[in-house]
C-alpha cells in the first residue's frame, strides 16, 4: 500500500513544500497517487513556496529569467488558456503554468548535476598529474559554483524559449503581414539588454558546450552555429560573444542514469572563510578570481612568444570549467597563486599563511595554466622557457 494514502491531505502539502527540490517533487507527482492530487489542488502556491525555499531559485536573478520564461509561455500557448470563465481561466492557467514550470525546473536540475560532475571529471583530468591535486580537484562543490551553473542553465532556457516565440512570431508576420507585437518588439533586444554580464557568458558558453557534448540535443535540432563552438572568448578582449539557443534540453536516458543528482546546498553564511575565499551571494555578480588572472597569465604568454597557441584555447578551459570554479577549488589546484596578507582560514578546516609577492604571478602558476590546455605538457615534463 502507497504510504502516502494514510497522510492528511495537509500533511502531504506540507511535505511537498518543504522539499525545495524539484527533482524530488516531480518523481512524487508523476505517478496516480495522493501526492499528485493534493500538488494540483493548489500548484501555483505550492510552486511558489518551494521556489522561494530553493537555495537557486531563490536568488534574484533566477527569479528574473523564470519571470520571463513564464511570460513567454504564456504568450506561445495563450490559444490553450482560454475557458469560459475568467476565473476559471486564471485558474486553469496557474496550474498548467506551475505543472510547466516544475518540469523545467526539474530538468535543469538534471542538467546541472551532470554539468557540474562532466566539468569536475574534466578538471580532475586536466590536473591529474599531481594525485593531491586531483584529490582537491575532486572535492564537493560550493554553492556559487553550483549557482553558476544553475543561473546559465536557466539563461540558457530563457533565451531558448525567446528565440522560439521569436521565430514563431516572424513566421506569422511572414505569412499576414501584421505588425508585431509591442511584447515582441521589447524582446528583439532581448540577447543585448538582459543584464547579463561579459564575464558570466563564460559560463553560459561553458555549460552549452558541455550539453553539446552530452549530446543532448540531435544535430537535426542543434542549430549550426552552436555546432561550430565559440573559440572567442570574453577574456580575449572581444565582446561580440553571442548566446547559443537549444530547442530541446532533454538528456539521452543513457546519460541520466550515468550521473548522480542532489539538491544544490544552502545559502552560505557571512563568516571569514566564505568572505575571504568569495564563496556568498554577494559575489554572484562578481567576476570569479582566476578571470583577471587569466588575462594576466594569457598577456605573460603572448608577450614571451614560446608557444603558438597559447591559451587561446578557450574550449579545453571551458570543457574544464576553469573560469567557473571557485577561489579555493582554483587555489587548492594550484591554478591561483597565494595573494594573501595574512593567515586565513579555508573550506577544508585548515590554514593558509601569506604568500610573498612573488607568487602573484608565479612561472610555476602560468606552466600549469598551458598544461591545463594541453596534457600532453603534464606527462612531458614540459617546462616554460
Amino acid at each position: 500500500m502507497d504510504p502516502f494514502q494514510r497522510l492528511p491531505v495537509e500533511l502531504m502539502l506540507q511535505i511537498l513544500e518543504d522539499t525545495a527540490d524539484f527533482v524530488g517533487v516531480e518523481s512524487l507527482t508523476s505517478v496516480p497517487r495522493p501526492a499528485r492530487a493534493a500538488f494540483h489542488m493548489d500548484s501555483w502556491a505550492i510552486m511558489h513556496v518551494i521556489s522561494a525555499l530553493n537555495p537557486i531559485t531563490s536568488q534574484p536573478e533566477v527569479r528574473v529569467l523564470i519571470s520571463n520564461i513564464v511570460v513567454v509561455h504564456k504568450r506561445l500557448h495563450k490559444t490553450t488558456l482560454v475557458t469560459e470563465e475568467l476565473e476559471a481561466s486564471q485558474r486553469a492557467w496557474r496550474q498548467e503554468i506551475a505543472c510547466f514550470l516544475l518540469h523545467i525546473a526539474a530538468q535543469i536540475q538534471r542538467l546541472a548535476c551532470v554539468c557540474l560532475s562532466r566539468l569536475r571529471q574534466e578538471f580532475a583530468s586536466a590536473v591529474g598529474a599531481s594525485p593531491l591535486h586531483a584529490q582537491r580537484a575532486n572535492g564537493p562543490f560550493s554553492w556559487i559554483e553550483e549557482y553558476r551553473i544553475y543561473w546559465a542553465r536557466w539563461h540558457l532556457r530563457s533565451y531558448s524559449d525567446v528565440h522560439k516565440f521569436k521565430e514563431e512570431q516572424f513566421s506569422v508576420w511572414e505569412t499576414t503581414g501584421r505588425l508585431k507585437s509591442r511584447f515582441s518588439r521589447d524582446i528583439d533586444v532581448y540577447p543585448t539588454s538582459d543584464g547579463v554580464f561579459d564575464f558570466l557568458k563564460e559560463a553560459i558558453w561553458a555549460v552549452a558546450i558541455t550539453v553539446e557534448d552530452l549530446q543532448a540535443c540531435s544535430p537535426s535540432e542543434f542549430p549550426q552555429r552552436v555546432l561550430r563552438p565559440e573559440h572567442r572568448s570574453i577574456l580575449s578582449w572581444n565582446n561580440e560573444i553571442d548566446t547559443p539557443f537549444f530547442t530541446s534540453f532533454e538528456l539521452p536516458r543513457s546519460t541520466e542514469t550515468q550521473y548522480p543528482i542532489w539538491s544544490p546546498p544552502p545559502v552560505p553564511t557571512q563568516n571569514l572563510v566564505t568572505s575571504c575565499w568569495f564563496l556568498l551571494p554577494d559575489h554572484c555578480k562578481q567576476p570569479p578570481a582566476q578571470m583577471s588572472l587569466f588575462r594576466s597569465l594569457r598577456f605573460q604568454v603572448m608577450r614571451r612568444g614560446t608557444n603558438k597557441r597559447g591559451m587561446d584555447d578557450i574550449l579545453r578551459y571551458r570543457r574544464c570549467g576553469v573560469l567557473l570554479w571557485d577561489k579555493w577549488r582554483m587555489f587548492s589546484t594550484g591554478l591561483y597563486p597565494n595573494t594573501f596578507r595574512e593567515r586565513v582560514p579555508t573550506p577544508d578546516g585548515g590554514f593558509v599563511d601569506p604568500g610573498g609577492p612573488e607568487a602573484r604571478l608565479s612561472t610555476s602558476c602560468l606552466e600549469k595554466w598551458l598544461a591545463v590546455r594541453d596534457p600532453w605538457m603534464q606527462t612531458n615534463g614540459w617546462q616554460l622557457a
